[in-house]
Parts: structure tokens; C-alpha cells; sequence
């Protein structure tokens, strides 16, 4: 009898264990549920949290107010909504570019992005919601007579010579127009044709310190002689037809340069362009560059092309502020398309 009870004791102590292992689970799933709904609600974007966003974006794309027209909800009951919005994109603005900006700062926990292209009409939709409830709606029209004018900018950049051979396809492989200023020499005859056909260009420089004899220009060289160099350097850079010169050589201050300019022009039209059309981003350091270069791109007019001349390595300091300048129109040109324009 007494080992009756002690089995029905023990078995009554199992089962009570067990429910409380059970009850502790329960409890744990309940805290955590409780934690992640407070978590969601947290993080959850108001409607003119939402609306401030993608205007500000709109701003730093150079899209003016006038181009932003609100129009009425698409939906019947769209209560949640801060507003609906027509804009008209410029022709040089892909669309996808813009969905991606938006996607990338609003891209929230809780948050739901859907674009919808309209073939029909060409156009896109976009509808951003927050907890399930749309905040914005935003249709994107491109107008091809719109056109962001926000100036340009043209690089030359100096030292690729002394690249490895990573460092170089880096450089070729960069999505930018960019112009690869190199001494003429035999060794870089070959660094020439590899650049120029990566949807790069290499520019010529004329200068003192240039060492290979057949392309070098000396003041007091017979005007035999320079029509030598002229013509063994045209012979061996043929593709652009604008050459640097340092304007603080020899050879430019120096009667000789009247008759070598003449000679180059002579031999194909090509134009001998001083470094003094240029600024330079020369600076120690990249903080200073980046100053630099703020001063030099500030007021940037419409119609207005600045060249600008630097390292690599500063020019790699730059990327940021470019970014920030391509998103509100302002374009990167081959330095031979803007010289073609300067000497215009």
C-alpha cells in the first residue's frame, strides 16, 4: 500500500515538473513575441518622416519644385498617406538611379518599397509602406526636353606611370571619363594604346624631364631637329589631338615655342595646351584637397567646363564630392571634348 502512494508521489512530481518546464517556455515565447511587436513599432517610419526623405532626395538630384506636382490618391481609402506625388524626371536622370537612392535610405525594418514600371504610358510607380499602410505614392514621368545644365568637370591626372599593374586596371576600370596624362617615351607607347582602348585617353605631356632623345624639345635645338620630335612624336601618340606643355619649361619660354607650336599645327592640327589652364588640387593632405576642390566647383555655372589637374591619389580623395556633384547634374567630360571647347 505505502509503495502505491511513494509511485503515485513520485509520478504526481514528474508531472508537475514537466508543467513547469512547459510554463517557462510559454512564458519565454510570449516575451519574445511581446519584444519583437514593440521592436516593429519602433522602428515603424512616419508618414512625413517619409515624405522629408524623399523630397530632400529629390533636392539633391535637381529636381525642381516645379517638376514636383501632388496629385490625388490612387486608392479610395488611402488615410495613412502623406502625399501622392507626378514628377518629372530629366531625360539625363535614369529613373532607376533615383529608385535605387530612395531604396537606399529608406530601407527600414517594417518598411516595404515597390516600384511598377507602365509600359503603357512609360512610367514608373513607386509606393512606399510602413506596418502594412502605404505612406507615399509617387509617379515618375521622363520628359525629354528636360535636361539638368549643372556645369561640367574634366580631369587630368598624372602618375600612372608609376602604377602596378592592379593599380592600373583599377584606374582603367573606373565607370568615369578620365584622362591618363603620360611623357611621351618608348616604354609608354605601349601604356598609351592600353589605355586608349579601355574608354580612357592618355594626353600628352611636353616637358624638361622628358629623357628619350627622339621625343624630346630643347630651346636650342635647330628647327630641323624640333621637326624631328614633332614628327616621331605624332608617329607615336596619334590619338588625341591635344598635348600638354609645362608652361614653366624651356622649351615654352623660349623663342623656339612660336615655331613648335606652329609645326605641331601644321602636322595634323594638334594644339599645344599650357598646364596654366588648369587647377591644380596639389595639396598635402586629402582633407585639404577636398577643400580644395570645394572652392574650386563652388558657383559652378550651367554653361561652364572647369579642368582640373592632380594625382591619383588625390583624385581618389575626390570620389565622395563627386558623387554628391553627379547626383545634381553636373557631368564628368573627356578633357579632350573639353579642350575642344576651351580652344573654341
Amino acid at each position: 500500500m505505502k509503495t502505491g502512494q511513494s509511485l503515485n508521489s513520485k509520478l504526481l512530481l514528474v508531472v508537475l515538473f514537466c508543467l513547469a518546464i512547459l510554463l517557462l517556455f510559454f512564458n519565454l515565447a510570449i516575451d519574445k513575441y511581446s519584444q519583437k511587436e514593440e521592436t516593429l513599432f519602433v522602428n515603424e517610419l512616419s508618414a512625413a518622416t517619409i515624405d522629408s526623405v524623399f523630397n530632400s532626395i529629390l533636392s539633391e538630384y535637381s529636381i525642381s519644385r516645379e517638376q514636383i506636382k501632388k496629385i490625388k490618391p490612387p486608392y479610395k481609402k488611402c488615410d495613412s498617406l502623406a502625399a501622392a506625388y507626378s514628377i518629372s524626371i530629366p531625360k539625363d536622370l535614369p529613373v532607376p538611379v533615383l529608385l535605387h537612392e530612395v531604396f537606399n535610405k529608406l530601407n527600414k525594418e517594417n518598411t516595404r518599397i515597390n516600384s511598377i514600371e507602365k509600359a503603357i504610358n512609360n512610367y514608373s510607380v513607386l509606393e512606399i509602406s510602413a506596418a502594412g499602410n502605404l505612406k507615399l505614392y509617387a509617379e515618375f514621368k521622363t520628359d525629354k526636353n528636360l535636361l539638368r545644365e549643372n556645369g561640367k568637370l574634366s580631369f587630368a591626372l598624372t602618375g600612372v606611370e608609376n602604377l602596378n599593374k592592379d593599380e592600373l586596371q583599377t584606374l582603367i576600370d573606373f565607370p568615369e571619363f578620365l584622362s591618363l596624362v603620360i611623357l611621351p617615351s618608348q616604354k609608354n607607347k605601349d601604356l598609351s594604346a592600353q589605355i586608349n582602348t579601355n574608354k580612357k585617353e592618355a594626353i600628352l605631356l611636353i616637358d624638361d624631364s622628358i629623357e628619350d632623345s627622339e621625343f624630346k624639345f630643347v630651346k636650342d635645338y635647330s628647327r630641323r631637329r624640333l621637326k624631328i620630335s614633332v614628327r616621331l612624336t605624332i608617329g607615336a601618340f596619334q590619338q588625341s589631338k591635344f598635348i600638354l606643355i609645362d608652361d614653366q619649361s624651356q622649351i615654352y619660354n623660349s623663342p623656339a615655342f612660336s615655331f613648335l607650336e606652329k609645326e605641331f599645327d601644321v602636322r595634323g592640327g594638334y594644339n599645344l595646351i599650357p598646364l596654366s589652364v588648369f587647377e591644380r588640387l596639389d595639396s598635402d593632405t586629402e582633407e585639404k584637397v577636398v577643400e580644395q576642390f570645394r572652392i574650386g566647383t563652388k558657383n559652378l555655372s550651367k554653361t561652364e567646363t572647369r579642368l582640373f589637374l592632380c594625382n591619383i591619389k588625390n583624385f581618389y580623395a575626390l570620389l565622395e564630392e563627386l558623387k554628391r556633384l553627379q547626383k545634381s547634374g553636373v557631368k564628368i567630360i573627356p578633357l579632350s571634348v573639353a579642350l575642344n571647347e576651351y580652344d573654341k
